[in-house]
């Protein structure tokens, strides 16, 4: 199959680039180095201001009059308005999702499946269902095609993760890795069956490195009794790691951040009993997976990986997780999202 990349290259279409900011970045960059022209960007009629970006001057989405062009997204859609926005665009245009790298700058092409597809083979070999394996067909394509049918039909609404694969329950000992401002921490207390923060009786280990989004955790999970918080990124050993604060995809580890404490898993449960541990790390799932050996041997916790912030994780963490125990049964799922980010690797 042609990549978007290849359509781009041969299209006669005017190629036009819809949002900025980092992602727009990533995509003029890379169609530089492939050749591929671009004659503007544009955004959403309430972000199109005069504003320039990379010397182009950003047009209105409601400007656009002419039907021979060929679109090409540039940010994360995860909220049904906005998907839908983008649908309704597929239908008159010709339109592509390209997958570049959330965390680093690499694209997802049709050369990097072919170099490393005994991996991606391998990690699919893994999965436990036919819906994860379908799942897996249809990301990979996906990323490749950016053609957005090619992902619709496999979207899986994420209440549907929790109650048919994780199954919260009261009493359980958790750990969050990239807590956030405690989202997930009160995710699962509610579909836990509690009604209030206090009746949750598990013993929870939050680690948020981001500053600012630590005070909001500490200030939204205030009223749960058993919850021990890490300010601190989280990695395979205890040490010292370049952190890039920026409260949300920016807050990653980065040889452009300062310098501040890293903590393991395993360092901060010292083999107390885990049931669940959860990993959105923002491209660190790999090391935080390693930091987890010794707990993963002990007690066998339900995953929750993030599986989609660098274009080899795909393969790369389903095989990791597989080799720290192979009884887990693996899983793969996808929420609605434009590109394929939020893809979630369960291992049960």
């Amino acid at each position: 199959m042609k990549s978007c990349w290849e359509h781009l290259k041969q299209t006669k279409k005017t190629i036009y680039i819809y949002g900025m900011g980092n992602g727009c970045e990533k995509i003029l960059d890379f169609m530089k180095s492939q050749n591929i022209q671009t004659s503007g960007i544009f955004a959403s009629d309430e972000f199109a201001r005069n504003t320039e970006f990379h010397g182009y001057t950003v047009g209105k989405l409601s400007d656009i009059q002419d039907n021979n062009i060929c679109i090409v997204t540039a940010f994360g859609a995860g909220y049904k308005e906005l998907q839908q926005k983008i649908e309704n665009l597929a239908e008159k245009y010709e339109l592509y999702c390209p997958d570049m790298e959330v965390v680093g700058n690499r694209a997802f092409t049709m050369d990097f499946v072919n170099a490393n597809l005994n991996l991606f083979k391998q990690a699919y070999n893994l999965l436990a269902d036919d819906y994860s394996k379908k799942t897996f067909e249809a990301v990979l394509k996906f990323k490749l095609s950016g053609n957005i049918n090619d992902i619709k039909p496999i979207f899986c609404d994420e209440q549907e993760i929790y109650k048919n694969l994780i199954k919260p329950c009261n009493g359980k000992n958790i750990v969050d890795l990239g807590a956030y401002n405690g989202d997930t921490i009160l995710k699962y207390i509610k579909l836990s069956g509690c009604e209030n923060l206090s009746d949750f009786t598990g013993n929870i280990y939050a680690f948020e490195p981001d500053r600012k989004n630590f005070r909001k955790l500490l200030k939204n999970t205030a009223d749960i009794k058993n919850i021990n918080y890490y300010n601190a990124v989280v990695y395979s050993h205890q040490t010292r790691i370049n952190f890039d604060g920026g409260s949300g995809r920016g807050s990653q580890i980065s040889n452009n951040g300062k310098s501040r404490w890293a903590n393991s898993v395993d360092n901060a449960v010292q083999n107390n009993k885990i049931d669940f541990i959860k990993f959105d790390v923002e491209g660190g799932e790999y090391n935080a997976l390693l930091g987890c050996k010794q707990t993963i041997k002990n007690s066998c916790p339900t995953l929750l990986v993030s599986a989609y912030h660098k274009i080899d994780d795909l393969f790369k963490l389903p095989i990791l997780v597989n080799n720290l125990n192979k009884d887990y049964k693996i899983y793969l799922r996808q929420p609605p999202h434009y590109p394929a980010w939020e893809t979630c690797l369960i291992a049960l």
